[in-house]
């Protein structure tokens, strides 16, 4: 049995959890979505359960947060126990003058699973606005437009097949400081009166891996009514 201390320091608190929701939101166009001024701890396996009909995905990962934040919306993330330590972020900064080719950063073979899964449950009310923020490519820039500082590029944008549904995927790459960068992949797992965002993020300079998200969704179970 785990020891409940060291996992009670593992486990982000609601600054924490509500900084990466904000994070999230700030990416996908609509920081304003989110008021970070309050919220509460929710049931993130019965949550999940709600939805999909399972109460996680597997023994590597472990939901390690669930909130509901003040907007009602519901954030449920759960972390890879077998992820290794992240590269920190590279706290040198270029000149706003400085030309950065970014088309230099090297990007291996991608071969990890994600360290952290992010599922969004927006309310009813909002679902539509929120979700969109995710697949609509109105504000994302080409990576010959980023730059000294770096930022998020898209690196492909299609519907996959998920239960009876096409759901859009997008795999986004944010380009930090120090010439590497973070994967993600956010998929529509909206269902009807249902609207969820999957947002898969995986280590610093690792890349997204295709395979590896659409066994998540595997695993996320067949099709579920109440």
């Amino acid at each position: 049995m785990s020891d409940p201390t060291a996992e009670a320091a593992r486990s982000p608190g609601a600054a924490t959890i509500l900084g990466i929701a904000a994070a999230l939101m700030a990416c996908a166009g609509i920081a304003t979505f989110l008021i970070v001024s309050r919220g509460g701890p929710v049931d993130g396996a019965a949550r999940l359960e709600t939805a999909f009909g399972v109460r996680g995905l597997g023994d590597r990962y472990k939901i390690v947060e669930a909130r509901e934040l003040p907007t009602g919306a519901h954030i449920v993330m759960l972390d890879d126990q077998q992820a290794l330590d992240e590269p920190t972020r590279s706290t040198v900064v270029s000149d706003e003058s400085e030309k950065v080719d970014w088309s230099r950063v090297p990007i291996p073979a991608s071969r990890t699973a994600p360290r952290r899964i992010v599922f969004l449950f927006p309310t009813v009310a909002n679902g539509q606005a929120a979700t969109d923020a995710f697949f609509l490519k109105s504000e994302w820039k080409d990576i010959a437009d980023l730059g000294p500082r770096g930022g998020k590029v898209v690196i492909s944008a299609k519907k996959i097949p998920w239960r009876s549904y096409s759901a859009d995927w997008v795999h986004e790459r944010v380009f930090e400081p120090g010439l590497t960068f973070r994967d993600a992949v956010n998929v529509n797992l909206s269902q009807e009166k249902r609207p969820c965002v999957m947002t898969a993020l995986w280590s610093r300079g690792e890349a997204a891996s295709e395979e590896s998200v659409k066994e998540l969704l595997t695993a996320l179970g067949a099709d579920h009514n109440d």
